[in-house]
C-alpha cells in the first residue's frame, strides 16, 4: 500500500501498478467529484448526440456538477483518469481529513 499526495505521485503509482493505493487531500477531492459526477456527463453527452434539447436541459440543470467534473478531469488528466477507471476499484473514501481508497482490480481470469 502506498499513500499519496500529488497527481505525480499516483501517476507514477499507477504506472507501477501498485496493489492499493491511498489518494489524500486534494487528489482525493478530484476524484472523490469524477467517481460521483461522471454518469451524469456521460448521460448528458450521451443523450445530446440523439436528441439535443435533452442534453441542453441535462446540462442546465447539472452545470454546476459538470464544471466540477472539468476542474477535476484538468487537475488530473484524462489518461491518468482513465487508467484508474481501468485498473482501479474505488474501495472506501473518509471526509475528514478527505481521503480515497483504490485497489487494483483482479487481472486473473
Amino acid at each position: 500500500m502506498i499513500a499519496v499526495t500529488s497527481v505525480n505521485d499516483l501517476k507514477e503509482a499507477v504506472s507501477n501498478l501498485e496493489d492499493e493505493i491511498v489518494v489524500e487531500g486534494k487528489v482525493a477531492k478530484y476524484l472523490y467529484t469524477l467517481k460521483n459526477l461522471a454518469p451524469a456527463a456521460v448521460f448528458t453527452l450521451g443523450v445530446g448526440i440523439f436528441f439535443p434539447p435533452v442534453a441542453y436541459f441535462a446540462s442546465v440543470s447539472t452545470g454546476a456538477k459538470n464544471a466540477g467534473l472539468l476542474i477535476a478531469i484538468s487537475s488530473i488528466g484524462i489518461t491518468l483518469i482513465f487508467a484508474i477507471l481501468k485498473n482501479y476499484d474505488f474501495i472506501g473514501a473518509e471526509f475528514g481529513p478527505f481521503k480515497i481508497n483504490l485497489r487494483r482490480k483482479n487481472t486473473a481470469g
